[in-house]
């Protein structure tokens, strides 16, 4: 399986299946968190918590130039509802990872 994910991956739509794969990686490279912006298609993953800019509609992070900070990952994807604008927090990735075994089996 390849670490890091490719062009390709984040532009196309990706099912259900694909993404938790995509989240796994993304988890492996230190990406902690993953959003979705109001009205978007796109899951977007971020190693430093970020925050919900409602007067923006987007999730980003509170400084983007925190050493530790790394550009935040997006993938297209639809299916995963659970993860939402209205969320009131970032989901962190690990416990999707783990709910989704749960459910999956």
């Amino acid at each position: 399986m390849r670490d890091r994910v490719t062009n390709e991956e984040m532009l196309r739509m990706n099912t259900r299946q694909q993404a938790v794969k995509l989240l796994k990686r993304l988890s492996k490279q230190g990406y902690k968190y993953v959003t979705r912006d109001l009205e978007s298609e796109w899951l977007l993953c971020f190693n430093l918590k970020p925050k919900r800019y409602l007067d923006l509609e987007i999730w980003g992070y509170v400084n983007e130039k925190d050493d530790g900070a790394m550009m935040a990952r997006g993938f297209k994807n639809t299916d995963i509802t659970e993860i939402r604008w209205s969320n009131r927090s970032p989901t962190l990735i690990n416990e999707f990872l783990s709910d989704e075994i749960i459910m999956t089996g």
